[in-house]
């Protein structure tokens, strides 16, 4: 039986339990093979590197096996972060002196809302 995660994280357990540690998160459209049940979670091996853990049973969706090879198939592709793709003269920098209160003046002019300064 295979599975998909259709929310937006799902955390995945060290063992079958809400109080134990969490290992690893699923995150949207990733997916998964499911290895076994211990009433109600699920061990499973994710697809994308093999990792084994333990997930509730109500935080996924049945993937057929057809689906599942389907899916699996296609090459693995990673998103990068925002802060790689801008321009690194337009990235703004926090300075703890150029904080201040919303709107407040700091000596002739006024700071920016966010507490910023480029």
């Amino acid at each position: 039986m295979f599975g998909i995660c259709h929310l937006g994280v799902i955390p995945c357990r060290f063992e079958p339990s809400d109080k134990s540690e969490m290992v690893t998160q699923l995150l949207f459209g990733e997916t998964f093979e499911i290895i076994k049940q211990e009433g109600k979670w699920l061990q499973i091996r994710i697809t994308l590197d093999g990792y084994e853990c333990w997930i509730d049973e109500k935080q996924f969706l049945p993937l057929s096996e057809e689906l599942y090879t389907k899916q699996s198939s296609f090459p693995a592709t990673c998103s990068a972060d925002l802060v790689d793709l801008v321009p690194k003269t337009r990235i703004l920098r926090w300075q703890a002196s150029s904080f201040a209160p919303r709107g407040t003046l700091r000596g002739n002019r006024r700071s920016p809302p966010w507490g910023l300064t480029g």
